[in-house]
């Protein structure tokens, strides 16, 4: 038999290859200049990717100390070209949507901070707003999220302490209003929920002689907002503000939260718990003003935008380790991922830009395995995150996990390692199927074999997967 079929058999795990041999870039620069006739700054702040993945919206804001802007431009992700432009109130900061029974848009609700409104559309395509919900004088919205059943519409403010109620329910008497607000200390950014109970929101608290302010997070009900905990990340000193920007979920409701200021750290909150359970030191190249967050749809990847200094941190959140970091555009502001995780859309405020950052480092190359496979039973690996008729690996060693030298490619594995099966990818982002069959040999049962998927890229570029531990039944 085959030496290389020796001992296989499913049983645990995630570890990561070795970080740090990812090279990521900005692969294309989307202009953004809508050539006012005012030569109007055009500074995108927020950046939205519908529920189909196909389009991005970005809040064109304008200069917030000179004139603003009043446009959200909608980009065809597939072309990367703006392909319809709303309308809507001065200086828009952000984006949210609202979804139908079958998850496609139904509203979208833009926060425009000058003029403390929210602009209401029906389509992502709308000639004309369907409303404009006033907030009152001197609000400066800045964040905007929609409940996970679409019924309400939470906006943030900058100058105030309220949180604003917006009902977004297209049947009821009261849709496109404001309901009611509710209190949280002052200078709030952007928000997220971790379940239909459970909202996070970053903010500050400034001084009583505004000397200072400090970062903070609030996890409350949205229904019971008295149900709260108010926790704080980042104390101020003298002369320093503080603010805690931008919060993003994962789905096992783990808030990471960024900080405007020095820290460079970007916070971790148990969104169930309420608690602060840590934090990743963005490292030195992220200085300071950690601004925009967005976590991949497979929770294994975060971006962070340095406002400061042209970059975005990429983080991999299983090691809790930047993995990458990207050089952008002038003030990198807030971020998406597209919908299948393989690439970042990044708003570069001074630059009038989108930058697009492509080929992300794993979470994204996947092996997965059998369960318990048993002698001389089908063994099958999937390898999934590959571009089309690009070259993968599955790689192999008894001897456990490590890291070890594979042709150029640091492993997973220690030495030695073995082939098991190569090919190439036949669908880009698909699983390729490699099928053995495990030998009828006795002795291989209970013994552990390593397995290790990798990615070659014509453009030099070697990608490793997680780790799988396989141990071979009677």
């Amino acid at each position: 038999m085959n030496r290389r079929l020796q001992s296989f058999v499913a049983a645990a795990a995630l570890a990561l290859a070795a970080p740090g041999t990812f090279a990521q870039v900005v692969d294309r620069v989307i202009p953004l200049q809508d050539n006012d006739p005012g030569s109007i700054p055009d500074n995108p702040f927020g950046i939205t990717v519908t529920p189909d993945g196909l389009y991005a919206l970005v809040a064109i804001a304008g200069d917030v100390f000179g004139p603003n802007n009043r446009l959200v431009d909608v980009i065809d992700l597939a072309t990367e070209t703006i392909v319809h432009r709303l309308e809507v109130g001065a200086f828009p900061t952000d984006v949210a949507f609202t979804t139908d029974g079958g998850g496609a848009v139904r509203h979208v609700y833009v926060a425009n901070s000058s003029d403390s409104t929210v602009t209401v559309f029906d389509s992502i395509f709308a000639g004309a707003p369907v409303a404009t919900i006033p907030l009152g004088a001197f609000v400066f919205p800045f964040g905007v999220v929609a409940s996970p059943d679409g019924s309400r519409v939470y906006v943030s403010s900058v100058a105030t302490s309220d949180v604003f109620v917006v009902d977004s329910d297209p049947a009821s008497g009261t849709f496109n209003s404001v309901l009611t607000t509710f209190s949280v200390p002052t200078g709030h950014g952007r928000m997220a929920f971790a379940a239909p109970d459970t909202l996070v929101i970053a903010h500050s608290v400034l001084a009583g002689d505004f000397s200072k302010a400090d970062a903070y997070v609030t996890v409350l009900d949205p229904e019971v907002p008295a149900d709260r905990r108010t926790m704080l990340l980042v104390l101020g000193r003298p002369g320093q503000y503080a603010s805690s920007q931008d919060v993003a979920v994962t789905e096992d409701g783990i808030a990471w939260v960024t900080v405007f200021d020095s820290d460079r750290r970007l916070y971790a909150i148990d969104a169930f718990a309420r608690d602060v359970v840590g934090s990743i030191d963005l490292g030195p190249l992220a200085e300071n003003l950690q601004h925009g967050i967005a976590i991949s749809p497979d929770g294994r990847l975060a971006i962070v935008t340095n406002f400061v200094n042209e970059t975005v941190s990429v983080i991999d959140l299983e090691s809790e380790s930047v993995i990458a970091d990207v050089v952008t555009g002038n003030e990198p502001n807030e971020v998406a991922f597209s919908k299948d995780g393989y690439t970042a859309y990044v708003t570069c405020q001074n630059s009038g830009t989108v930058d697009v950052v492509r080929r992300l480092p794993p979470g994204r190359l996947r092996i997965s395995g059998p369960g318990t496979p048993s002698l001389g039973s089908p063994l099958s690996f999937a390898l999934s995150g590959g571009e089309l008729s690009e070259l993968n690996d599955v790689l192999y060693s008894a001897r456990g996990t490590g890291s070890s030298i594979y042709d150029g490619t640091t492993t997973g594995l220690r030495s030695p390692i073995k082939l098991f099966d190569s090919g190439t990818f036949n669908l880009c982002g698909s699983a390729s199927t490699v099928t053995r069959n495990v030998p009828m040999k006795p002795g291989l049962v209970g013994r552990k074999v390593f397995v290790q998927g990798r990615g070659s890229y014509d453009d030099g570029t070697k990608l490793v997967s997680n780790v799988l531990t396989l141990v071979v039944q009677p």
